[in-house]
């Protein structure tokens, strides 16, 4: 049976995409890495989750989880509470599967889910991972205030993205990218401490 997208899911895919043919959203299903590695992340992450000081009574809100390769890997090796959201069926699929193969799946819940509706709950998670994210909710600032609202006083919001260097102007498929200097001040704004691993 073939997936059926709701309009405003194909138009965020297509965001995610960075524009791509709308034709291209049913391959996503194919798309399935060898390896759970997180590309050039992955040499970072490790130093980030060490200052975060991770247990088995943290709560990991990882929006969109794709197919959980970062959110997994914390709750295999710190026994995190993960819990994790994505639109596309196939990847929440994948993410079970691989919670269950790496011993984990009683620490993971993966489910199908529009981000923009998980963030309305407030509270819910000590660490919320917004990695590769789609730009659902407009700017950075616009962003930064729809995460807050998920994350406990005292936690965290983990961003992995990609920005243009300073002095870049955003263009065609990159409209939407904006520095990491401008990211940080919005951070600020609301008196969070951006920290760069």
């Amino acid at each position: 049976m073939e997936r059926k997208y709701t309009k405003q899911q194909i138009n965020d895919l297509r965001r995610v995409m960075d524009g791509n043919k709308e034709e291209m959203i049913p391959l996503l299903k194919y798309i399935r890495p060898k390896s759970q590695i997180l590309n050039g992340l992955s040499r970072y992450l490790p130093a980030v989750f060490l200052k975060l000081k991770l247990d088995s009574k943290t709560v990991v809100l990882d929006l969109a989880c794709g197919q959980g390769g970062v959110s997994i890997g914390l709750a295999d090796k710190y026994g995190v509470n993960v819990v994790g959201y994505d639109i596309v069926p196939e990847y929440i699929q994948y993410a079970k599967e691989l919670a269950m193969e790496k011993n984990v799946g009683h620490l993971c819940r993966f489910q199908i889910g529009d981000i923009r509706n998980i963030v309305k709950k407030k509270n819910i998670c000590d660490v919320l991972l917004w990695f590769a994210p789609p730009r659902v909710f407009g700017k950075t600032k616009s962003t930064i205030k729809a995460l807050r609202n998920s994350v406990k006083n005292n936690g965290f919001i983990v961003v992995g993205d990609a920005y243009l260097l300073p002095g870049v102007k955003a263009f065609g498929q990159f409209k939407n990218y904006e520095n990491l200097k401008g990211t940080d001040k919005d951070f600020v704004f609301y008196g969070d401490v951006p920290d760069i691993a």
